[in-house]
């Protein structure tokens, strides 16, 4: 529902920094990274501070695998807006850009800041496990697992580790994977 509405806002205003941004966040939540890089870009040519724009620019270089830019970019939107309550989806993003650069430590201390920005929301857990199998760490992995599978429930944890939005790249999921079932999980 909101690619059209932020489409729809773009036409209504073309110096909309916002509007930009939440089109590009929206082109990537289908999986079009670049145009979500663009749209994002055009925002921040519009505004430098726009906090929405910064938070998609990040995200999609992370995912097009530009890790360490991505990261900048994402830090430079959490000090703009450090209790934004969707700021826990760069935390999930950064932990996926830490576990792609094998950075297993940054990756789960970003995974933990997404689960205690919003425990409910599912997004670190995956990551955070999957780093701790990484490192040898089973039984905090498993306790991971667990917990993640009650704030899932009714899905379970198989199912959602074994989906990729079409923003995450396979390699990077096939290592998530890996981790996870270096963790105990049999997946």
């Amino acid at each position: 529902m909101a690619f059209p509405l932020a489409l729809h806002a773009v036409e209504l205003d073309q110096s909309d920094a916002n509007a930009h941004g939440l089109l590009g966040y929206s082109s990537l939540i289908h999986g079009d990274l670049t145009e979500g890089l663009v749209r994002a870009d055009m925002a921040l040519n519009l505004n430098a501070n726009s906090v929405v724009a910064h938070q998609t620019k990040g995200s999609c270089l992370i995912f097009l695998g530009r890790y360490q830019v991505g990261i900048r970019t994402l830090q430079e939107y959490l000090r703009l807006n450090p209790r934004d309550p969707w700021g826990f989806r760069a935390y999930v993003h950064l932990s996926i850009a830490h576990y792609a650069l094998a950075e297993y430590e940054a990756c789960i201390e970003a995974g933990q800041c997404a689960v205690q920005a919003n425990p409910h929301a599912n997004g670190g857990y995956r990551w955070i496990g999957a780093a701790l199998g990484q490192l040898g760490r089973v039984e905090e992995a498993q306790r991971v697992i667990r917990r993640a599978s009650n704030v899932l429930a009714p899905m379970s944890f198989g199912n959602y580790a074994l989906n990729r939005g079409p923003w995450l790249p396979k390699h990077v999921h096939e290592q998530m994977i890996d981790g996870l079932r270096k963790a105990g999980w049999q997946g």
